[in-house]
């Protein structure tokens, strides 16, 4: 058995998205893994200023910070990453590396968010 941490970014909106991480975390337990679920919500966006946003885009520093410590305290030594952005940011591929936990990802959305695909 082993501790996996999947990180997801939840939109605004409920999407497929959404329902890939549901269903990848119940396979992964139906197979006697412990998942440990890491998640965001861009609805966290609407009291940001459009400098914070963007900063917390390229480099989200508390994000990374919360995921360390769930990693030294789940024992976690996987991740696996579902959508990112805007609030994650790539700083959560570091502090993953940086706690000695293999990361992969899945790419669902091939373009960035725009209001029109949120």
């Amino acid at each position: 058995m082993e501790i996996i941490v999947l990180a997801h970014n939840f939109y605004q909106q409920a999407g497929g998205e959404d329902e890939v991480f549901r269903a990848e975390g119940a396979l992964l337990e139906s197979y006697g893994h412990r998942v440990e679920r890491f998640t965001v919500h861009n609805g966290d966006i609407k009291g940001m200023g459009r400098a914070s946003l963007a900063a917390a885009t390229l480099w989200n520093r508390a994000t990374a910070r919360r995921l360390r410590q769930m990693l030294r305290d789940t024992g976690a030594r996987i991740v696996h990453f579902h959508n990112t952005l805007p609030i994650m940011s790539p700083s959560v591929y570091y502090a993953a590396r940086a706690e000695g936990a293999a990361g992969s990802a899945t790419t669902e959305t091939a373009c960035p968010p725009t209001p029109s695909n949120r």
